[in-house]
This record gives structure tokens, sequence and C-alpha cells, in this order.
């Protein structure tokens, strides 16, 4: 399944730098769209693929977990990306957040899946947990995927695949050496997803004994 539009900055045409395949799920692709990505083209200093998928470019009834899998699946088909991390459109990024986190996962390989600091929460450590954006090395993005039993935008999928990395001996990782802006739950501001959510927290619930992230 490819995307509605693949974006590329200028390290990536240089070939010697990192390269990094982005994710970015939309309703619809329009000028919000370019002001979430131009910061991220024109800040980050090492190679970015952006994949953009909108609602004309995925099945309907919508599911986060399939559209998650399908986007992962079509940039590490391309061997020059060498982390994957998914963005969504309520962030702000205004400086060069990818290139700090890319630092830390290469100096602790037992790190399987990454994120920066929320400045709303103030924190000022790293520790263990559940941070959107995230940033995952090729190898664990080729070797996991989302459970696809997770339906809608109901969420606990993102936990499912934290709690397999740890039961496998990886770190689910919050770094205080970058952040980014995220409103929070802006993902689902279009629709009513509770239904989605009760289905997926029994599920995850019965799985992991209801962990929390």
């Amino acid at each position: 399944m490819k995307p509605r539009l693949t974006i590329y900055n200028k390290p990536w045409h240089d070939g010697n730098d990192k390269c990094v395949g982005i994710l970015l799920i939309v309703r619809h692709i329009n000028i919000h769209t370019f002001q979430v990505v131009a910061p991220l083209v024109t800040e980050v200093k090492c190679g970015l693929k952006i994949a953009v998928y909108d609602d004309g470019t995925v099945p309907q009834p919508f599911h986060l977990s399939f559209v998650l899998n399908k986007g992962i699946d079509y940039l590490v088909e391309d061997k020059r990306v060498e982390y994957v991390s998914w963005i969504h459109d309520d962030m702000y990024f205004m400086h060069d957040w990818v290139t700090p986190l890319i630092s830390e996962l290469e100096a602790d390989k037992s790190i399987g899946k990454i994120g920066p600091v929320n400045p709303v929460l103030k924190q000022t450590e790293g520790h263990k947990g559940n941070q959107n954006p995230w940033i995952m090395p090729r190898n664990i993005a080729l070797k996991y995927r989302f459970d696809e039993i997770y339906i809608g935008i109901g969420g606990f999928e993102d936990w499912d695949l934290n709690s397999c990395l740890e039961r496998d001996g990886y770190k689910v990782w919050i770094s205080p050496v970058t952040w980014v802006a995220h409103k929070d739950r802006g993902t689902r501001r279009y629709h009513d997803w509770s239904v989605e959510e009760a289905h997926n927290k029994k599920i995850y619930d019965m799985r992991w004994g209801g962990k929390r992230w």
C-alpha cells in the first residue's frame, strides 16, 4: 500500500547521512500537512523519507494498526532507511529532534523504541514509557509489528508493542535529550472511538494483565 505523498529532504540525496523513514497519517492532505512537514525538511540534519497517508489511500473502515504496519512495510522496503518513526499532525517540530534520539539508539542497543519528552510534562530524566513521536531501529521495525487485532483508533496497539519489546529484553524509552510539543489525543479528535477503545482495552488487559505504559 503506497502513500499518497512521499517527501524527501536534502541530506537524503547527499547519501552520507543516517536516513529515517517517517510515517504521517492524516485525514486529508492540505496546507496544514505541509506546515507540519516543512520544519522537518528544513531543521532535521539527517536524511528523511516522509510517507504521508490519507483517507484516500487507506481501506475503510479505518484501523490504525493496519495502516501503521503498511506504512512501516513501505518504508523498510527501502534499504537506505535505517530508522522508522511515526509522527502526528498535531505535533510541532521547531528544531532537530531526530538526530539526538538516533544518537541515543546508537549508544544503547538495548533500546527498541524511543521518544522525546513532552515539554508540558516537564520531564528531566530518561525513563521507561510510551511517547509519540517515536523512533525504532530498522532491525526492530523488521521484526515487530502492531497487532491488527486492535481496531479503529481505539488505542492499546502501541502498549501491546511496547510490552512485546520489553518481554524480549528491549527498553521502551523516553529521553530528555530533546522534546516535541504534542496535543494529546489530537489523533482522535474527528470521531468517537470509545467503542473501539473498550474492545481494545479488553484484549490488552487479558493479554498483559492490565500493565500500563
